[in-house]
């Protein structure tokens, strides 16, 4: 096959295949990075990204259909393109080819939507000048990398040789690849040649920034961020935002995001090693992000998992969760202490008393006037990006029908659509008049979207069991009404015969209980805490169900079947 290979080399943004071409080929990177990006709905969508050894268009060429995705260099890349006579040919004359081949093809169907591939070389650009200072950023971020138990270079320090020309910066890079290193790359604006030369050939863009809070002063960014987009450079650019050591918590970050067009946001506070740390693990692909489960009171059991994997020492480096799990995985990403939200939670979710506050069913069958000023007190005007842990919360398009992964926009509007149960609770309305309920409707244990965020392990807490609903004994027939109001109200026997709001909210899940198992198997650690028998909306046992999440997450973390950062 290599004989037969024709060597291609791509420069930074140039495209090798344009989606809705014929699949006449397959490639595979020799080194660099590519990205494939698709079309969805009118609007570009980053399906991967691919290093080097990795083959590129397989599905396409193998099944005859036209390309699904455009794919494009993120930076100088040599691929290998293998026309069809020689792949047929090593096809019949080795069979571990076809296997190899048919064992990556499964991989991608079976996980269509993967992180971005860790990346071999990183740039550091200022926002703008007089900001922080990137030589310092560089050694705090190859501090934290060699922390993680990973190699730094840095050209020109260290005993690094600095590259005069892209050619060799692309040979310090491809080597640094070979050898599971990462290369570093300092962009002060101070030698606008050599930094245009040496963005187009980082897969990672940080953009370092200081805030006080106030707006970006969109006028004086940096020029090399508009030079790249002309030509069509497009490294996947994060926002890095300095604080001081004992600052107020973030805010302003959603102006950061839109002048800077990030991907994601990492707050660094100074003199916090831990802050480093986080970014140097999602930048190696060594993050660890936490998964939360919907299932209404029950849901209180992760305040007891937080609590353990906090007294275990182990670090949070993204959170997200659906319905009442993504409430309290906004909770977590603010940095509040467990103790600080269990206290809290306690006593506001269980004054909400919400599975007695029903309405007349015009709209729904609760009223939502408490939860409404429950999530403002929670989360006041805080955006959820303005968070010093990554998060999302899952929500449910109802205008669309499809699932969505919020990271940013008001945390108390969204907290609540995400715990929005339809029927139950009206939808939230956003500006352009969609629909949006519970996140848990379609995947109620959001493992699959932890990895897509780039998370390299995942611990998973789910408090709703696929066997939850059940009756037994007298009430296996239909009680009549006055028997169950008299049998509920009195507390004699309490009917298991399930009432209407935990029939509507099963009637929720029905979709997202039958994907479970495959989140199951994404996931690293599964905590599964024995809470089946408290009720969905009894938030008066809240204590109990925060000790068996704590309980049950001690048991696994003592079982050390993963390695944890």
């Amino acid at each position: 096959m290599a004989a037969a290979a024709r060597t291609h080399l791509l420069a930074a943004g140039a495209v090798l295949y344009q989606q809705g071409d014929p699949a006449t080929d397959l490639a595979v990177v020799v080194s660099g990075r590519l990205r494939a990006t698709s079309t969805r709905s009118g609007s570009p969508v980053v399906d991967r990204e691919i290093g080097r050894g990795e083959p590129v268009g397989e599905i396409g060429f193998l099944t005859g259909e036209p390309r699904s995705a455009t794919v494009s260099a993120v930076r100088t890349s040599v691929v290998l393109r293998l026309g069809r006579a020689a792949v047929d040919e090593a096809l019949r004359a080795a069979p571990e080819v076809s296997r190899t081949l048919m064992a990556l093809v499964a991989d991608r169907l079976r996980h269509p939507v993967l992180a971005s591939a860790t990346p071999s070389s990183i740039g550091l650009l200022p926002w703008r000048r007089g900001g922080p200072d990137v030589a310092d950023g560089a050694e705090e971020v190859v501090g934290g990398l060699e922390r993680g138990g990973m190699t730094a270079l840095v050209p020109g320090r260290g005993g690094v040789t600095d590259p005069e020309t892209a050619e060799g910066l692309r040979e310090l890079i491809d080597r640094a690849e070979a050898a599971g290193d990462l290369v570093v790359v300092p962009l002060d604006d101070r030698r606008p040649g050599w930094d245009d030369l040496a963005a187009r050939q980082v897969d990672r863009l940080l953009v370092w920034a200081g805030t006080g809070g106030a707006p970006p002063p969109g006028p004086e960014t940096s020029s090399l961020l508009g030079d790249l987009e002309s030509d069509g450079v497009t490294p996947r650019r994060e926002l890095v935002l300095i604080h001081a050591a004992s600052g107020p918590d973030p805010r302003g970050v959603p102006a950061w995001m839109d002048a800077t067009a990030v991907a994601r946001v990492h707050h660094l506070r100074s003199g916090n090693a831990g802050d480093v740390d986080r970014l140097a693990r999602h930048l190696t692909g060594r993050s660890l992000g936490l998964v939360l489960s919907g299932g209404g009171a029950r849901a209180m059991a992760h305040l007891g998992a937080y609590r353990a994997i906090a007294e275990a020492g182990v670090p949070i480096d993204h959170v997200g969760g659906s319905s009442i799990g993504g409430v309290v995985a906004a909770q977590i990403a603010s940095g509040a202490s467990p103790e600080e939200l269990i206290e809290l939670d306690r006593r506001e979710f269980r004054s909400a008393a919400f599975g007695r506050r029903f309405t007349l069913p015009l709209i729904s069958l609760h009223s939502i006037r408490r939860a409404v000023s429950l999530f403002e007190h929670l989360f006041g005007d805080r955006d959820l990006s303005d968070a010093w842990i990554p998060s999302f919360v899952t929500v449910v398009d109802f205008t669309d029908c499809v699932l969505v992964i919020r990271d940013r926009g008001p945390a108390a509007l969204w907290a609540r659509a995400t715990a929005s149960p339809p029927g139950l609770w009206p939808p939230v309305v956003d500006d352009r008049g969609h629909l949006f309920v519970d996140g848990g409707v379609v995947d109620n244990l959001p493992v699959t979207a932890m990895r897509a965020e780039g998370a390299g392990l995942t611990i998973a807490v789910n408090v709703t069991g696929r066997r939850d609903l059940r009756v037994a004994g007298a009430d296996r027939e239909i009680p009549t009404w006055p028997q169950f109001a008299y049998r509920t109200i009195t507390g004699r026997a309490a009917p298991s015969y399930p009432s209407i709001v935990p029939t509507i909210m099963r009637l929720g899940l029905l979709a997202s209980l039958g994907a479970q198992v495959d989140a199951i198997e994404q996931t690293d650690l599964y905590v599964d805490p024995p809470v089946a028998d408290i009720g969905m909306t009894n938030y008066r046992r809240f204590d109990d169900a925060v000790d068996a999440g704590y309980r049950s997450t001690v048991d696994a973390l003592e079982s050390g079947t993963i390695s944890l950062p």
